[in-house]
Order: structure tokens, then sequence, then C-alpha cells
């Protein structure tokens, strides 16, 4: 399994790391609540765009559901100047 870092979303409490997986040729969204791995939230897609608008998603239940009140956030940070989509919300 080659897993390479291309964007984060979120800070602080809960945090969703996007990756390319070359062997599948597919991205995976991971999300850290407290820095630790919540594997059984893994999600899988083939679309940059979409895992990454699944990863913001996914921070903004992560925060409902901890009830932290929302923060203004910076679109995710990108770890590839590969990446061109569109600017997405948090």
């Amino acid at each position: 399994m080659a897993l390479k870092l291309i964007g984060t979303v979120g800070t602080g409490t809960v945090v969703v790391k996007v990756y390319r997986d070359a062997e599948w040729h597919e991205y995976r969204a991971r999300l850290y609540i407290d820095g630790k791995l919540h594997g059984d939230a893994d999600v899988h897609d083939d679309d940059k765009d979409s895992v990454f608008d699944t990863a913001h998603a996914m921070v903004r239940q992560g925060r409902e559901q901890m009830d932290i009140a929302p923060t203004p956030c910076a679109p995710h940070t990108l770890q590839s100047v590969a990446y061109t989509g569109r600017e997405l919300k948090c």
C-alpha cells in the first residue's frame, strides 16, 4: 500500500487527511480526532473533488458530534501542487 498525503482538511480536534493510493488508483480520506486515527471511517473514492467534498463533510459532522462550536477554517491544506480543483468551504 503506497499512500501519499495530498491534503489536509480541518484543524485542531477534528482533521481529515486525504491520500492518493497509487496501488489501487484511488483517493482515501482518513479521519483523525484528537490525533487518533479512526480507520473505520475511511472513505475511498476515485474522484479527487469528490473525496475532498467528503472530507469537508466529515470534519463538519465530526465537529457536530463532538459539540464543537463551528470556527472559521481555511480551505484544505494541499501537500501537492498538482491539485487544481475548486475552492471548498469547510
